[in-house]
């Protein structure tokens, strides 16, 4: 009898012994998986800050642009060639990080040459204007192909922003399901290790 209590202590032991580990092995992997969509999240909450950034940067080197037009002064030329630099850099980051999401990139290879032939046109304009040539007819030009331009880049720059709000939506929803499963694992978990103790 003595022999039976110990072989039932001993089995009730490794039973729990294996919930444990079972529920510590589950949880972990639930856990990485948790970790791992989160990294989605910041990566798709990065994509979404540059795009929002570009549109700065490239409205603040308008803004120099023209400031230099119309002051004629070097600082608005040197903060107009910053802000061009920063564009370009987060259209290159913007490119990294949605390498894995064809759509975006495909919008990126129509957004990057606009982007180009915006800046075309703003040093045209300035050069223009440091040769004296730049007459009514040809500012009236530069601008309305801007404004062109303009619109063209906000519709793609939109359906950027777009994606990734969708796609943050899903990742978010994604989290919380995988919290949730985790939280239930354990507690299960726990539950069927105080049943067999």
């Amino acid at each position: 009898m003595n022999k039976v209590s110990e072989k039932f202590v001993g089995g009730g032991f490794s039973l729990a012994l294996l919930l444990i580990s079972v529920v510590a092995a589950a949880s972990y992997l639930s856990i990485q998986r948790l970790t791992a969509q989160k990294q989605w999240v910041v990566h798709t909450q990065q994509v979404t800050e540059s795009i929002a950034r570009v549109r700065i940067h490239l409205g603040n080197a308008e803004s120099a642009q023209n400031s230099y037009i119309f002051t004629e002064n070097r600082l608005y030329r040197e903060t107009y060639k910053q802000q061009k630099q920063k564009v370009y850099q987060l259209l290159k980051d913007m490119r990294r990080l949605s390498s894995n999401n064809p759509n975006q990139q495909n919008r990126l290879d129509t957004l990057e040459p606009l982007v180009a032939e915006k800046f075309s046109l703003l040093e045209q304009s300035i050069d223009l204007f440091k040769e004296k040539s730049l007459d009514k007819a040809t500012q009236r030009s530069i601008v309305d192909r801007g404004v062109e331009i303009g619109k063209q880049m906000q519709a793609i720059s939109q359906a950027i922003e777009n994606e990734e709000k969708t796609l943050l939506q899903g990742e978010t929803s994604a989290t919380e399901d995988l919290f949730q499963e985790i939280v239930i694992i354990v507690s299960l978990g726990y539950i069927a290790i105080l049943n067999h103790s």
